[in-house]
């Protein structure tokens, strides 16, 4: 079933479809597992549409929740309206709640009547002494690790942590460029497929 899956986005990929093109490279990534809870979701499976919501805010994947929150889904609206509290997407949580979106609205008020100051010598701590669980070989600490930099939207710290080599940086680094409003998700489908070099930079497959 995957591999006719694959076989039908490559063929519609060669036909110039961008999303065949997306869907093709998220296939060879997780094996398939998004494409069948879409098809899942998408037949009426509710525990479908939870699981593959809350996979696509796992994955920044702000454009997929958007339309599928817009055709009535709510378990894309409620992760939807989390991940765009979590990055203080202010104006995106108003312009939703504006249009009827309760979810939107409460996650706004709840972002609104919070006190947004960060502790910074406080977060500066915390990631130290993850990081030195990290050293002792604690998987448990770098998921905690690149969870917190992805919520603080720390680009920087981020990468610092895949040059490290730490377990999950480099899909939570993808994560947090995929829910930029701006990006360029050609760069992230490549990413996605083919990761980074260790310069840091997007890897280059060699042509056959």
């Amino acid at each position: 079933m995957l591999a006719q899956r694959i076989d039908e986005m490559r063929a519609a990929s060669a036909d110039d479809d961008p999303e065949a093109g997306r869907r093709l490279a998220e296939m060879f990534v997780d094996g398939g597992e998004a494409d069948a809870l879409r098809a899942r979701a998408d037949a009426g499976s509710l525990l479908a549409e939870e699981d593959l919501a809350a996979l696509l805010a796992d994955r920044g994947a702000v454009d997929e929740l958007r339309e599928r929150a817009d055709r009535g889904k709510q378990p894309a609206a409620n992760s939807l309206a989390e991940l765009l509290a979590t990055h203080s997407r202010v104006d995106a949580l108003q312009q939703r709640a504006d249009a009827g979106d309760e979810a939107a609205s409460r996650q706004l008020a709840k972002l609104l009547a919070s006190d947004t100051t960060v502790d910074g010598a406080a977060i500066q701590a915390q990631l130290a002494y993850l990081r030195r669980r990290i050293g002792s070989g604690d998987d448990a600490a770098a998921r905690q690790l690149t969870t917190l930099l992805f919520d603080l939207r720390s680009e920087a710290e981020l990468r610092r942590e895949v040059d490290a080599g730490t377990f999950q940086a480099a899909e939570r680094f993808v994560a947090l460029l995929n829910a930029t409003e701006d990006v360029d998700r050609t760069l992230i489908n490549h990413l996605r497929a083919h990761g980074l070099d260790a310069d840091g930079f997007p890897h280059r497959p060699l042509e056959a």
